[in-house]
């Protein structure tokens, strides 16, 4: 039988962490409609001994030994043998719900246009966490799925549950990312008109590794900055809000809405906003662009983005007040309309 899923693991030193992943991934209620691809990215250890052990209760699991390469070069691998029509990554040292894949099928098989599923997760401080996660500390609920939000921060969780052909679409993830680039090929996604769905429950526990990729150096944040970076400058305004781009109104509504968000950023595992002012003036000069030169409003607006860039970020009152001038029935008034949906 073909299988229904596509389930990725790469592996690289982590014979104990292995063993308990597979152990989880035969508790999933779907695990007879799926297949598992373990690439083993060089590793000093046993793995494969693992996966010989778990071949008489995992029939469809396959085991790959490679030199040392990139986790998405890992994950691309398992993306050219998937036979599934989904395609799911799973870390070694995280842990699904029991019914994670069951729900995620569910909900992809309900809506065919949408690209990618994700879903609310916990953040805890052990390995393979059990099931119900008891000693996690943290639930990170996302926001709906709209395609602004890649412009502030990576929406999945450490699981993201593709449609494998939208995903061989996209070209697979970039090999030449370490840590960042389940975010990067978020981005492409978007920029290509592609949607994601969100399901509402935590069906992941990421372990909070502190020698993990994104945690043990700047060089995580620093590949995301440069990805979101290249993001913000190339996407179109048309793939994140519903507009027409050679409408001057609706292209104002959109730098207007992307700054007023800018001023106070949702980010769901960070406790309170920290506003990212400089991208809130960029996109207040690029809707100042849009009105007449002589216009009240224009006005207005450099005067808002002057103040901001004279406001330095540790200057509250300062701050507050710009959020005041930019909140949404202020931004309504000077738009002259609603500002734009988000798609």
């Amino acid at each position: 039988m073909t299988p229904h899923i596509t389930i990725v693991v790469s592996a690289f030193n982590s014979e104990a962490l292995l063993r308990e992943c597979l152990q989880q991934l035969r508790k999933q209620t779907v695990i007879n409609l799926c297949e598992v691809v373990v690439i083993d990215s060089g590793s000093d250890q046993d793995e494969a001994g693992v996966c010989r052990e778990f071949s008489k209760f995992l029939l469809n699991l396959f085991y790959e030994r490679t030199p040392k390469e990139t986790l998405y070069a890992a994950w691309n691998r398992g993306l050219s043998k998937a036979r599934g029509q989904y395609f799911v990554n799973v870390n070694t040292d995280d842990a699904l719900a029991p019914d994670a894949l069951e729900c995620f099928v569910r909900a992809m098989d309900e809506d065919s246009d949408a690209a990618l599923a994700h879903a609310d997760c916990v953040w805890s401080p052990t390995p393979n966490a059990p099931y119900p996660w008891p000693d996690s500390w943290k639930r990170v609920r996302y926001e709906p799925y709209a395609g602004e939000i890649a412009l502030f921060y990576c929406f999945t969780s450490c699981t993201q549950f593709w449609r494998t052909s939208a995903l061989k679409s996209l070209g697979g993830f970039d090999p030449e990312f370490k840590a960042a680039g389940d975010y990067e090929v978020l981005c492409r996604m978007v920029s290509q008109g592609m949607k994601a769905l969100h399901i509402p429950r935590p069906l992941s526990a990421f372990y909070q590794n502190p020698n993990g990729l994104s945690q043990n150096s700047s060089s995580a944040n620093d590949e995301f900055l440069r990805a979101r970076a290249l993001f913000r400058k190339e996407v179109k305004l048309s793939q994140l809000y519903s507009i027409d781009e050679s409408n001057a109104g609706d292209v104002r509504g959109a730098h207007l809405r992307i700054a007023v968000r800018a001023l106070k950023p949702r980010v769901p595992w960070h406790d309170a906003p920290v506003a990212e002012v400089d991208y809130a003036i960029d996109n207040l000069l690029a809707a100042a662009t849009t009105f007449p030169s002589s216009s009240v409003r224009s006005k207005l607006l450099k005067r808002v983005a002057f103040m901001v860039s004279k406001g330095a970020l540790g200057n509250k009152a300062c701050e507050q007040q710009a959020k005041m001038l930019l909140s949404p029935i202020i931004m309504r008034l000077l738009n002259g309309k609603p500002l734009p949906r988000k798609l």
